[in-house]
This record gives C-alpha cells, structure tokens and sequence, in this order.
C-alpha cells in the first residue's frame, strides 16, 4: 500500500480515538479489555520494536527458508554495539 492510504488510515484512527476519548466511551472501552490483553500488546509491540531494531544492525537477516536468520554476530559493528551497553 502507499504511504498515503497508511497517513490517511492513521488520521483516521486518530480522529476516531478523540472523537471516542471526548465523549467518554473510551474509557468504557478501555474497562472491558482484559488487563491481560493490554498487557499482551505492550509486549508484542515491544518485540516488534527489538526485532526491527536487530534487522536495521544487521543482528537478524533474510533467509528464504525460515524468512529470518541470525547474521554475522562476530563482526566488528556487532562488537562495538555490545560494548556499547
């Protein structure tokens, strides 16, 4: 899909989530999701965001069979982002 249709896809999320937050109902919507659910989410986006960062240094790359592999863990940039932290 084009950059657009995701913008447009977005604003709209957005326009729907104030419109929901102004009139109180998000607040009820929130109470029935099941603490688990939130939870849940808040850990899938956060191995979404570890996964897209070990692809962009090189951590994680493609491979046809399995659609990702471990790359070159041993190299040079590798081991300064380790010592890094």
């Amino acid at each position: 899909a084009a950059p657009e249709t995701a913008f447009a896809w977005t604003l709209l999320a957005s326009v729907v989530l104030a419109a929901l937050a102004i009139c109180r109902l998000l607040n009820l919507i929130m109470a029935a999701v099941p603490s688990e659910i939130k939870q849940g989410t808040v850990v899938g986006m956060g191995l979404l965001l570890a996964f897209i960062g070990m692809k962009d240094c090189g951590m994680v790359v493609a491979n046809e069979d399995t659609f990702v592999m471990l790359g070159p863990l041993f190299s040079n940039r590798h081991a300064l982002l380790v010592m890094a932290e």
